[in-house]
């Protein structure tokens, strides 16, 4: 299990480091890789759909972004922030 987790924590570092960079395309597939991964802590899930639903309405892809949302919000229902953006993408059409 540590070697798993270790490799969780490190795609999530890299995740970061390249969405933070703004290359969200790149982010985008390291995220969905861990997305598919099992035994994923809820804590690294929860931001793991966070981020890919941003990367998601910043593409455009309104159906998509709300999805992960709706996955988020499973982990943190009161998380202001994931609300927000749910409003946005609800009145947005997907490409």
């Amino acid at each position: 299990m540590t070697k798993k987790l270790n490799l969780i924590t490190e795609m999530l570092k890299r995740g970061r480091q390249l969405h933070d960079l703004g290359l969200s395309r790149e982010a985008g597939r390291v995220f969905s890789r861990l997305n598919h991964l099992s035994h994923v802590p809820q804590e690294i899930a929860e931001e793991v759909q966070g981020r890919l639903a941003e990367i998601r309405y910043e593409e455009g892809r309104f159906r998509r972004a709300r999805r992960h949302l709706a996955a988020a919000l499973a982990y943190q229902p009161n998380n202001p922030h994931y609300h927000y953006m749910m409003g946005l993408a609800a009145g947005r059409r997907s490409l």
